[in-house]
């Protein structure tokens, strides 16, 4: 890889989309212009990788890589079958005790909670405040176990992402930098939330949207929206 490339990686919800809605149009261009130029650009979210397969195959991103379940998964392009060339990311004992765990959860709440169709990672809906509450009070008993198996609980706004403790956002990120060989100068990540910590802390740059209460030593640059965020990726490419 050119010196010059940048592993570039962009959440998606409330970052390059609002929830349930397509890419913004100026975050598209981008990442097709970014894509172009010879960069390598993931879309690293909690989500599905089927999910975000269907969402890139309607906006026509061919070049794109894919870290689906926040690390767990990661795939190129869109075309069928998947282009999964990482395997084994995530210990065996941590996927069994995640299915255990899904079963003693849809036992318990039933239908106030719905689960996200994942492969390996759990993510937990919640039907209302008080069942949020009650989820929260579930995990802290069960909080041994998650000790054991290294299960961690990433509170969301609308549901639980509930991970092995060596897969996050920065999974995918390490595992395609040593890849591609990128320098660590040249990682970008660019997000708003609590499960973005992970790769804010570990890239080198960070573009954080509208989520004050994280603070960092580093490279960290707070921005109000999409636009202030792809105007300071530019910039920090720019300087190179």
């Amino acid at each position: 890889m050119s010196n010059n490339t940048f592993l570039i990686n962009f959440d998606l919800d409330n970052t390059i989309a609002g929830y349930t809605d397509p890419i913004y149009p100026q975050a598209l261009e981008k990442i097709k212009a970014l894509s172009t130029a010879g960069h390598i650009v993931t879309i690293n979210s909690g989500k599905p990788i089927f999910y975000l397969v269907g969402l890139c195959r309607q906006a026509n991103l061919q070049d794109i890589w894919l870290i689906g379940e926040s690390g767990a998964e990661i795939c190129h392009g869109i075309a069928l079958p998947l282009d999964m060339p990482f395997k084994n990311l995530v210990k065996e004992e941590s996927k069994l005790y995640l299915q255990t765990l899904r079963e003693e959860i849809r036992q318990t709440f039933g239908n106030r909670i719905w689960f996200e169709p994942t492969v390996i990672a759990l993510s937990v809906f919640f039907d209302n405040d008080q069942t949020q509450s009650e989820l929260m009070e579930f995990f802290n008993r069960n909080k041994s176990k998650f000790e054991k198996y290294n299960i961690n609980v990433f509170p969301m706004v609308d549901c639980f992402d509930l991970m092995p403790d060596n897969i996050d956002k920065s999974t995918g990120i390490r595992t395609l930098q040593k890849h591609f060989s990128i320098a660590d100068s040249n990682t970008i990540a660019i997000g708003d939330s609590w499960n973005d910590i992970p790769m804010f802390d570990y890239c080198q740059h960070s573009i954080v949207i509208d989520f004050s209460e994280y603070q960092s030593q580093k490279d960290i640059h707070h921005v109000a929206n999409i636009d202030e965020a792809l105007q300071k990726l530019d910039e920090i490419i720019q300087k190179g």
